[in-house]
């Protein structure tokens, strides 16, 4: 009997320049057992892929993440298990961080045998799942067709009660006299009455990338989620 296709969520957990595997244990699906992948799990009947894997990684590691983004990548993987029935899965993938003041990850269920804090460059030294790998080059690769320096335009905001505008920051890219772009970076935060604003030097598009992709993490790690943007590497998660 086949089953599937199932929609399966994972987490791209980003620390630094290191991502976070975790190794499965599975006997009954040989072909996954005691691999290492990208921590997760499949999506519940109503449940959201956003909500799946916050609750997945509670479970799985004991901590809190928050999401940064959906990594541009579909993986499809097929397991034949023991009992001769085979498993189809349809899998995507969230960057993601710790959340500010979580409890450090520790194997909580015993579908994670360990895990271990690994350079993303070194990824493909493991012995992982199919599409780990990938997954991980997502967030290595700067996709320069769809980053546009003259349009570049982000605004994150903090969720919660009342007024959302309340809180939030803006990215921009804007050009000086030489014809280089620079970065502004606008925080708002209208019920403490205040406007912060800086101007980040760098002419150049990896550099600036960086610098916004750098910024944005830490600010998801204290829960503020991108509402708006004109790239569609860093797209609101609805």
């Amino acid at each position: 009997m086949d089953r599937g296709p199932v929609l399966v969520v994972a987490a791209c957990i980003v620390r630094g320049d290191s991502v976070l595997l975790a190794r499965r244990n599975q006997p009954s699906l040989a072909e996954a057992h005691l691999k290492w992948e990208l921590p997760g799990g499949k999506v519940r009947f109503k449940e959201t892929p956003q909500d799946a894997i916050r609750r997945e990684i509670e479970e799985e590691l004991g901590t809190t993440i928050n999401v940064v983004r959906l990594l541009p990548h579909l993986q499809t993987n097929v397991y034949h298990r023991a009992d001769d029935t085979v498993g189809h899965f349809v899998i995507v993938a969230f960057e993601s961080v710790i959340a500010k003041g979580a409890a450090a990850p520790a194997p909580a269920d015993e579908s994670v045998k360990q895990f271990r804090w690994i350079k993303r460059d070194k990824v493909n030294d493991s012995d992982s799942l199919p599409g780990t790998k990938t997954f991980v080059e997502c967030i290595q690769r700067i996709d320069r067709t769809s980053f546009d320096q003259a349009h570049l335009y982000v605004r994150l905001e903090r969720p919660g009660k009342g007024d959302r505008r309340l809180d939030y920051w803006e990215f921009q890219c804007v050009p000086d006299l030489f014809g280089d772009f620079n970065l502004l970076i606008r925080h708002v935060h209208a019920k403490g009455g205040s406007t912060k604003t800086k101007l980040i030097t760098d002419p150049t598009v990896s550099g600036i990338w960086l610098r916004l992709t750098d910024r944005i993490r830490d600010l998801a790690r204290q829960g503020y989620v991108v509402s708006q943007s004109t790239t569609p590497l860093l797209q609101p998660l609805r």
